[in-house]
């Protein structure tokens, strides 16, 4: 399941008053078959370190903020390819599953 131009579109065209688009799951289901790596943190913390550039952006349209100091990315090896850290649990989802919740099952082994 790939980023589509639909994505895009549904991203940025979502007013304030719309019930979000995607479910958490949705989104890390993406995010994952993009090859992205999702973990959780302390308490209701969940992010994401990705590579692909188009799921980037409609993170960041749907609400994704990237870490501080992550804006121009950055390589785990110097010739590994470039990766961007971003928060998920602040995006709006639909649905009654929190982010922690729906993380689980997509949760990526530290490494």
């Amino acid at each position: 399941m790939s980023i589509t131009e639909d994505d895009i579109r549904k991203a940025s065209e979502v007013e304030d008053t719309e019930e979000p688009a995607y479910s958490a799951s949705e989104i890390l289901e993406k995010i994952q078959a993009a090859g992205g790596r999702i973990y959780r943190g302390r308490e209701l913390v969940v992010f994401c370190l990705i590579q692909d550039r188009d799921v980037l952006r409609w993170l960041l349209l749907l609400g994704a903020k990237l870490h501080a100091g992550g804006r121009d990315g950055y390589r785990r090896s110097s010739d590994g390819p470039i990766e961007y850290d971003l928060y998920l649990h602040i995006i709006p989802t639909s649905g009654e599953q929190t982010w922690w919740e729906a993380a689980g099952p997509y949760l990526s082994k530290a490494r």
